[in-house]
């Protein structure tokens, strides 16, 4: 194949990353040659910098084998025969997060059932918060359920990220139960400095929150009538103050002593 002078490798493959870095380096001579056309060097180097881009984009072969992947991972788990979802897969067509797969298996393992609102919300976020910069990993700093709830549901990431990784998958971060102390707080009516931790700024607070709120509304879509209907309290409780202004809404009064919505 000719491009003016230029042979190009053969075959012609350029969804390969290896054609398209031997493109570039038989063309980088000719985009500084000293000719008289300036027009064709330009044209030269545009069509280098171009097969530079896509040399760093995966192939559609990669794509490919990611998708494949995927599906043997959901296979693996029960959550998928074939290209069809099963019964306890299907919750995943609601959950947009990035540990959507841990997310339903969570549900489906029954470790979000028979919960307060608050403690709800407390263990929702162990599954969107991301610890930020350097430091100790987070420790657990809420009493109750939460202990016991958030170990089962570390053991179950690790089962999940062990398949993930035989499938050649990365497997997302771990849960992290930084923030449920905070949540939990915050869903039962405490005042924003009362519960803001020290090294929390306002606007990682909100962000935070509306990630948890916005997990609860999904999982409210999908859940069984009873565990629907807690996170959907507990999301309601958790837009107000400061959360519901960055948001828009009105916001929701909630009794500090009984935790109720007024």
């Amino acid at each position: 194949v000719k491009v003016g002078e230029v042979e190009l490798p053969a075959p012609f493959s350029p969804d390969r990353p290896e054609f398209r870095r031997a493109a570039m380096k038989r063309l980088r001579p000719f985009a500084t040659e000293g000719d008289d056309d300036s027009g064709a060097r330009r044209r030269l180097a545009r069509l280098e910098r171009n097969l530079g881009r896509l040399a760093d984009e995966p192939a559609a072969g990669a794509l490919t084998d990611r998708l494949d992947a995927s599906l043997h991972v959901l296979e693996e788990r029960g959550l998928a025969e074939g290209w069809t979802l099963t019964a306890r897969g299907r919750p995943l067509t609601a959950i947009h997060n990035e540990a959507d797969l841990l997310v339903v298996e969570v549900m489906a393992a029954g470790l979000l059932e028979d919960l307060s609102p608050g403690m709800l919300a407390a263990l929702v976020s162990s599954l969107t918060f991301r610890k930020r910069g350097p430091g100790d990993p987070s420790t657990i700093r809420l009493g109750g359920d939460f202990p016991s709830r958030f170990a089962a549901i570390l053991s179950l990431a690790s089962e999940v990220a062990e398949v993930e990784s035989a499938f050649g998958m990365k497997p997302a971060q771990p849960p992290d139960p930084g923030f449920a102390h905070v949540i939990h707080a915050w869903a039962g009516g405490g005042e924003l400095e009362d519960v803001l931790d020290p090294d929390m700024v306002g606007g990682e607070f909100v962000r935070n929150v509306r990630l948890v709120a916005d997990l609860l509304r999904q999982i409210s879509k999908v859940a069984p009538d009873e565990l629907a209907g807690v996170a959907e309290v507990a999301g309601v409780r958790l837009v107000r103050g400061v959360v519901a202004m960055s948001a828009g809404t009105p916001s929701v009064d909630v009794d500090p002593d009984t935790g109720e919505t007024q």
